[in-house]
């Protein structure tokens, strides 16, 4: 395995950057750094229940029946020696990025390596599905790359739904017969392997009636059935009433979760950026097949974008009998998961570490233990194909990556009879000579005139650069085959010029290396190697 320094990769932002390489520069937004053990042993020691285990562990009961690892270790959380490793995600289908998989591997190995470090406690790992969520355009893509080398990416949309529509929580969306022909194009733009009916069985998870959470639920835990982890869909009417005391502070004594988020957010903006913005009131409403945002409307609240408006007597009450129809956002969804969950870890993409830095005071103000952010495993899978390419060509990830064009030229000018860079080399040593000599007899006649010969020569390598760039497109473009193996190089490695993780979908591997690939994946990771992981597969 080698690793690239998260500095060398594009589009990390400098908050990220030092969480990951100078912590201390952003310690005071956080509650821990997560190479400390005096740290989380701290934070351990101040986590309280809020709720009561028993109801909690029922409830989990009642939503992992299947496998004995998951039961085992909902019993354990009973016990308040029990602490979670949280990870989360929302409900992308078949898994959604890859990412997703490299979460849900780095909460298993660290609650493995804290059972094995801190005997007198539990550590178990807990994905909490962000079924809530009601942007399905996020959520409804799979993208691959098809049998002709090409990125392609297949969109589902259930019957009378478009890109336009209002969806709701997405986790309660029913799948339809649509997505019987949304599988069947997958399929067809995937190459035929000895393991696609292995494939065929999996998204079988989607059968017609099933809701997009459960389908989520049981194809993601069919990969993980030996290692415990429990799913919990906050979308669920007793978990919702758990978490009754959260909203009703919310309701009752906004904006003040908005004035913290604000204020810590002013002071994070001095040198980084705030990721999320607050809101006077950071609920959603479930209504009438939509999810909208609660605001303040003088003496009474409305919903976003509808005429709906509540009094205020009329929300206390919904709260009461109806909590489920409550939501929290972005900023509240951490304290919602903290409050019930005994979460002393969570592990975090670098989107999540940037919004966190934001809710230090929020934690406080609600009297939670903010959990210490632990980085997820970053993962770049290489085919042993591509890997072959790179070789061939000696050409490096991180080449490729900083600067494409010049790999291009690089290959081509290598397997091309003429070398382009040599050959100008030779032209600019002539001109160099050239020059020179005109600059002496120059000097000797007329010194005034040095300027202008500086200023021709100028002109003279410029016309040449361009000519020399005019070449190397040409020479490309006639060296077709090698360039569309670095082509292909680049699509599987940066497909659409993002880290493959955050793009391609686990299905494309499964086609061509079935299951076993994402045991392969889960070996080789490093979660104690906080850089950028290349794995050979």
């Amino acid at each position: 395995m080698n690793i690239i320094d998260f500095r060398d990769l594009p589009n990390q932002t400098n908050l990220f950057l030092d969480y990951i390489y100078d912590f201390e520069k952003v310690a005071e937004f956080y509650n821990g750094n997560y190479f400390s053990p005096e740290d989380l042993v701290r934070i351990l020691e101040n986590i309280k229940s809020h709720i009561d285990r028993n109801i909690l562990c029922d409830i989990l009961l009642s939503e992992n029946k299947e496998d004995k690892s998951v039961i085992k270790n909902i019993e354990l959380l009973r016990s308040q020696n029990t602490f979670a490793v949280v990870t989360g995600q929302q409900i992308g289908i078949f898994g959604g990025p890859l990412y997703t998989f490299y979460k849900i591997y780095t909460s298993i190995k660290l609650a493995e390596d804290l059972n094995n470090k801190y005997s007198e406690y539990n550590f178990i790992p807990i994905f909490w599905m962000e079924s809530e969520d009601h942007d399905f355009n996020e959520i409804n893509k799979v993208k691959i790359i098809d049998k002709t080398n090409n990125f392609f990416t297949h969109e589902y949309y259930p019957d009378g739904y478009s890109s336009e529509s209002s969806f709701g929580s997405t986790g309660k969306i029913i799948v339809d017969n649509n997505f019987k022909n949304f599988v069947q194009n997958v399929l067809n733009t995937l190459p035929y392997t000895d393991f696609h009916d292995e494939l065929v069985n999996l998204l079988n998870y989607y059968s017609e009636g099933n809701n997009l959470a459960d389908s989520f639920k049981y194809f993601v835990k069919d990969f993980f059935k030996d290692y415990g982890v429990i799913f919990l869909n906050p979308n669920n009417e007793s978990i919702k009433n758990l978490l009754k005391p959260i909203f009703e502070q919310e309701l009752n004594t906004f904006p003040k979760t908005s004035e913290l988020v604000i204020d810590i957010s002013a002071k994070l903006e001095q040198v980084y950026h705030a990721q999320v913005k607050a809101h006077p009131i950071n609920l959603f409403m479930h209504h009438k097949k939509g999810r909208f945002l609660i605001e303040p409307s003088g003496e009474e609240f409305s919903l976003k974008g509808t005429r709906q408006k509540f009094r205020k007597l009329e929300i206390v009450e919904l709260l009461n009998t109806s909590p489920s129809v409550f939501s929290p956002n972005v900023l509240l969804r951490p304290i919602c998961q903290d409050y019930i969950l005994p979460t002393c870890i969570y592990v975090a993409g670098p989107s999540e570490i940037a919004y966190f830095a934001q809710l230090k005071p929020v934690y406080n103000y609600f009297k939670i233990t903010m959990p210490i952010l632990y980085p997820r495993t970053s993962v770049t899978l290489i085919e042993s194909k591509i890997r072959k390419i790179l070789d061939k060509y000696k050409i490096s990830f991180s080449e490729l990556l900083a600067n494409y064009d010049g790999v291009l030229r690089k290959v081509s000018d290598e397997v091309s009879n003429i070398k382009i860079d040599l050959e100008f080399s030779k032209i600019n040593n002539h001109i160099d000579t050239i020059f020179n000599d005109l600059e002496g007899i120059t000097k000797s006649i007329d010194p005034t005139l040095i300027n202008n010969i500086n200023n021709s020569k100028s002109k003279v390598e410029h016309i040449f650069s361009v000519v020399k760039d005019k070449l190397f497109n040409a020479q490309i473009k006639n060296n077709n085959i090698a360039i569309e193996q670095i082509n292909k190089v680049k699509l599987n490695l940066f497909p659409k010029g993002n880290l493959q993780e955050r793009e391609l979908n686990i299905i494309y591997y499964l086609n061509k290396y079935s299951k076993q690939i994402t045991k392969k994946i889960f070996d080789e990771i490093d979660i104690t190697n906080f850089n950028h992981q290349l794995i050979d597969i």
